[in-house]
């Protein structure tokens, strides 16, 4: 309600109005989002994605997790959060966070993370397997010593 008082000298009048606002379309807002900007995460690491956001007009949000070339990670509805986890490739990714109210309203976040080169040694050996054989030539070699030092 908005009221008014005009007054010149000792007269006055006085007006009044009900405005109602229907829909203004305000649009989302993004709280806070994880991972970080320019995180980096080792080779085959899951990636835990998380976001939060409300919308002042009270609408439902959709919370829609893509990669820079288009590939979808995870869509949520309904709610003011989202979560899940991801293994990416490695390399440099660009994650393209939009979270739509459904009257035309978006908020988007990027957010770069890169993911290491696997670790690929020259060759791949265990060392458990090594040092066991290690240790049998080494019985072999005492075994045939005490063979000829016996005269068998």
């Amino acid at each position: 309600m908005v009221k008014v008082r005009v007054s010149a000298g000792l007269g006055y009048l006085d007006a009044e109005w009900n405005i109602t606002v229907l829909n203004v379309g305000r649009e989302p807002v993004i709280w806070d989002s994880w991972p970080l900007n320019n995180t980096e995460v080792p080779s085959g690491a899951r990636v835990v994605f998380k976001a939060n956001a409300t919308e002042p007009d009270g609408e439902p949000l959709t919370f829609i997790w893509r990669l820079s070339d288009g590939t979808l990670l995870w869509t949520q509805t309904g709610t003011n959060s989202s979560t899940f986890s991801k293994r990416l490739a490695p390399g440099l990714h660009i994650v393209v966070l939009d979270v739509e109210d459904g009257q035309g309203g978006v908020a988007r976040q990027y957010i770069y993370v890169k993911v290491g080169q696997p670790d690929n040694p020259p060759f791949d050996l265990p060392w458990a397997w090594i040092g066991g054989v290690a240790a049998a030539i080494t019985l072999i070699a005492a075994t045939a010593s005490f063979w000829r030092r016996n005269g068998r």
